[in-house]
């Protein structure tokens, strides 16, 4: 059987894409290797960055913004500087915001949606062979009770950070050190931060990051040396966790904390990149970069990189029909104008800072700056690229050392 489009991965890539593509006519089939369409990702801190939620529009799913699915928010920095908390939310006009939406109830409802819209999904199944074909590929997929093939004339890698069609296509990751370990938490008896912030603070030569979540729920998420995390794990990993957040000034109290998971996390989580079309076919997802979750883009990332693909896509499009070509070429130029600016970000920041005080006068320059602040939680937001933030620092950073010195000739 042919399909316009075969997506190996059903999960939060995988399955917007299947979404957006079958709205455009196309015919989608899904190969998924979870057993059902309840299953998620349970290691993710679930932040959906303003610049993915208008995705959700695009999928359909706007009902997924409000209060009964997710907890609008923005982030608040509470850096060694100081705390960066502009007024307003993100963007110019300051009313883009961020979404705190769980895995549990994202990826079933993507799934429920793209039924809807008329995507084959199959589940406990896995490709083991790819081959050409005479109009795209040809697929040897083995499931429970039967091994078959399928044809595709455009193929989407979405199977995330250890995918078997990078393996199989010969799409080779570049693999960089996080310094980092990570351990995660859901909690209650925690109180929301005022407006139902999201507060990522440093602390202690590592973060803490607090979610609030919908039913007055709490993600705790730490992010700490491999050393300390091994010290952890030796004597009590949830009374070193508490106490790491109440050494915090400004995080709500964890006196009444109670966990209402076991604690997860990461020893060892590597920066992972791949190219994002390899031999014709196109990566999305953490297919194509799997980077530290501290940075909190997975979600966003997967959501935008499907939107991009299936714009590339519909771009190329007529009569119903897909220039394949055109359209790989399309999703591959514009991936590369905006996601490894960021990626190159990220996988500093998953170095442990060895200049403190360096760390602690590039903060003093934002929290001096209001308008610098807001363009810090833009970039952050992913919502402007790295080098318009750099330039904004920049000339900031001048003027406020002009400034100074202009006082110290005074006195």
């Amino acid at each position: 059987m042919t399909y316009d489009v075969v997506i190996v991965g059903g999960s939060a890539s995988g399955a917007a894409c299947s979404i957006l593509l079958a709205k455009l006519g196309l015919r989608v089939r899904v190969i998924e290797k979870q057993p059902s369409a309840s299953a998620y990702k349970k290691l993710c801190t679930h932040f959906i960055q303003p610049s993915a939620v208008p995705v959700l529009s695009l999928l359909g799913m706007s009902h997924l913004t409000h209060g009964a699915h997710s907890v609008r928010t923005r982030a608040t920095f509470i850096t060694p500087a100081g705390a960066i908390d502009p007024d307003g939310f993100y963007g110019a006009q300051g009313d883009k915001y961020a979404l705190n939406l769980e895995r549990s109830v994202l990826d079933p409802a993507l799934r429920q949606q793209a039924q809807e819209c008329g995507v084959e999904i199959s589940y406990a199944q896995s490709v083991t062979e790819v081959q050409r074909a005479a109009q795209g590929w040809m697929l040897t997929v083995e499931g429970e009770e039967q091994t078959f093939k399928i044809e595709g004339r455009l193929l989407v890698a979405a199977d995330g950070r250890m995918s078997s069609l990078a393996r199989l296509l010969g799409n080779a990751q570049q693999s960089f050190e996080n310094q980092r370990a990570t351990f995660f938490a859901y909690c209650s008896g925690i109180a929301a931060p005022d407006d139902n912030r999201s507060l990522f603070a440093h602390h202690q030569n590592g973060m803490a990051f607090l979610y609030p979540l919908i039913n007055g729920r709490t993600l705790l998420s730490a992010y700490i040396s491999k050393e300390t995390a091994k010290q952890w794990h030796e004597q009590d990993v949830k009374s070193n966790l508490v106490a790491f957040f109440a050494g915090i000034a400004d995080m709500p109290a964890m006196d009444n904390v109670v966990f209402e998971t076991p604690i997860r996390g990461y020893q060892d989580y590597p920066n992972l990149t791949r190219q994002p079309v390899c031999q014709d076919v196109a990566f999305i997802g953490d297919a194509v970069q799997s980077l530290d979750p501290m940075s909190g883009v997975g979600c966003s990332f997967a959501l935008q990189t499907a939107a991009m693909l299936s714009q590339a896509v519909e771009a190329t499009m007529q009569q119903g029909t897909v220039n394949v070509q055109r359209a790989l070429e399309t999703y591959q130029r514009q991936f590369n104008d905006y996601f490894p600016f960021h990626a190159r970000g990220i996988i500093a920041d998953a170095l442990i800072v060895k200049d403190e005080e360096g760390h602690k006068s590039t903060f003093r320059t934002i929290l001096n700056d209001p308008e610098l602040q807001r363009q810090y939680r833009d970039l952050t937001g992913r919502l402007i690229l790295p080098a318009a933030f750099q330039n904004k620092f920049l000339v900031s950073k001048i003027r406020q050392t002009a400034s100074e010195r202009k006082v110290l000739a005074k006195q």
